[in-house]
């Protein structure tokens, strides 16, 4: 590779300025996000994101986004990559717990009325043994036997249709036949919330069978859905709609590789969040007036019983129509991945789910009425642009960690062993691809041919082959450098 007159790049070169725009939030949320993280010492992208899974809950069916042709529920599909103990319990439990409130409530209600409806389908099933057997007694009362026992079991059909298994929000461990019920129960809208995202990646490609991914596609934009069931009726789903937050650790997102092809990893947005804070707050508190607040309002979209319609302003329509030009050109740039191309593709869908839900919340006033539509206006727009340029970087990380199955922190650990052996040998030298095997031994070699290529794209070192020889130098604007000033110019 010819790096010469190209300058090395930092390998963490864009996490610093890529922190989630939480301005794009009013006053109460954006406080609440970063109360939380300094509370429970994790990163706001992590509670910003969980946040809009929240409010996505709430507003599932009640929301719409409608403009000219184009219409959209608010549902999303997000993926958040955390490192081991970096708490992924303990802030989705926090963040969903007024949610988790309502749903225990309602499962209370549910409980003590479906004992109530079992209880007399049981007392009818009881009638109409009592009533078989007097069949054949008495043929004269045959038919007004048999016309009661018809009767009856009308009433039990129209009691178990009163069964109310309603749930708005489960965990990830459910079969996809499973998911099937529960959203015809549910409505067909439903979250999925789990800290262990692996627990719904196993039964989405088939602990024990082929991959059944389809109702999961289906459901992200709430597309007509059918089960055809040998031994059972058949299941049909209209709208479907599937709300997923999902927390798992960064290595499990290579499960995601079995649906290349597919569209699934192009539906989500994405969150990798390093592992590093840039401030531990010891015993924190929240505030508890921020908190209440934030758990009031959503208490408030839980017992939302309107239609609410979204639209662009026409003031702003031009700039949006604009930045959808610019999204949907990328979409054919051939110079991207196929994968990158189709993330394009349906970026700006879920970009305005984000904005409509933002934007309905923040219209949305104690003590006020409801609005039936909300407009996004220019300001929004540009709210749209910050987080274009937020959500690709992280889905560009990781795809790379996808094809290439690597972490940053991997790569740095491997660069900084590099510098050690030429610290030894000498800036100017070239280290051989033995000596490179004996003294890094924490990497396979398919692995360490993939650092080595990163490096490379970097123009961190140049890697050159002479016969069956491979030499590794530095590239020659850091030959002129000590060790210390590389790392903190190229790795912190």
């Amino acid at each position: 590779m010819d790096v010469v007159g190209e300058e090395p790049i930092p390998i963490h070169s864009k996490l610093t300025e890529n922190r989630f725009p939480v301005e794009i939030f009013d006053d109460n949320i954006r406080e609440y996000i970063i109360e939380i993280s300094k509370e429970l010492n994790v990163k706001i992208d992590t509670v910003a994101a969980l946040c809009l899974s929240v409010l996505s809950t709430v507003l599932m069916k009640k929301l719409k986004f409608q403009y000219k042709n184009w219409h959209l529920d608010v549902n999303l599909y997000q993926l958040i990559l955390e490192h081991p103990a970096s708490r992924k319990d303990a802030v989705l439990e926090r963040v969903f717990k007024e949610v988790d409130i309502y749903v225990n409530n309602e499962k209370k209600k549910q409980r003590k009325m479906n004992l109530k409806i079992s209880n007399e389908i049981n007392f009818f099933k009881k009638k109409i043994t009592v009533l078989e057997r007097k069949i054949g007694v008495d043929p004269e009362k045959d038919k007004f036997l048999e016309r009661e026992i018809y009767e009856l079991n009308k009433k039990i059909v129209e009691k178990e249709a009163q069964y109310n298994n309603d749930s708005i929000k489960i965990e990830g461990d459910i079969t996809m036949e499973k998911l099937v019920d529960v959203l015809v129960d549910s409505r067909e809208r439903l979250t999925i919330a789990t800290a262990e995202a692996n627990e719904l990646f196993s039964h989405m490609y088939g602990r024990f069978n082929a991959e059944s991914i389809e109702l999961i596609l289906k459901c992200w934009e709430g597309g007509r859905y059918t089960v055809f069931r040998k031994s059972d009726v058949d299941r049909e789903l209209n709208n479907p709609l599937l709300n997923l937050a999902l927390l798992t650790q960064p290595t499990n997102v290579k499960t995601l590789e079995k649906s290349n092809g597919r569209g699934l990893i192009q539906r989500f947005l994405l969150y990798y969040n390093y592992n590093q804070l840039n401030k531990i707050n010891i015993f924190y508190e929240a505030n508890q007036e921020v908190e209440k607040e934030f758990r009031k309002k959503v208490s408030q979209l839980l017992k939302l019983n309107t239609t609410i319609q979204c639209t662009v302003d026409e003031e702003a329509v031009t700039e949006f129509e604009d930045i959808y030009e610019l999204i949907e050109k990328t979409k054919y740039n051939n110079e991207l991945g196929h994968v990158e191309q189709e993330w394009n593709g349906k970026i700006f869908g879920n970009l305005i789910k984000v904005i409509a839900i933002i934007k309905t919340v923040e219209k949305i006033k104690d003590g006020e009425d409801i609005p039936t539509s909300v407009l996004i206006e220019l300001n929004d727009v540009e709210k749209l642009r910050k987080l274009y340029k937020y959500y690709l970087y992280n889905f560009q990380i990781t795809n790379n960690l996808l094809s290439n199955f690597l972490e940053d922190d991997e790569v740095s650990y491997f660069f900084r062993k590099i510098l050690d052996l030429f610290e030894k040998s000498g800036m100017h030298s070239k280290l051989s691809m033995t000596l490179l095997n004996n003294n890094i031994k924490k990497f396979n070699a398919e692995k360490r041919r993939k650092i080595l290529w990163i490096l490379e794209q970097h123009n961190l070192i140049i890697v050159s082959n002479l016969m069956r020889k491979t030499n590794i130098e530095l590239h020659p604007t850091l030959k002129r450098q000590k060790k210390e000033d590389i790392i903190n110019k190229y790795l912190l």
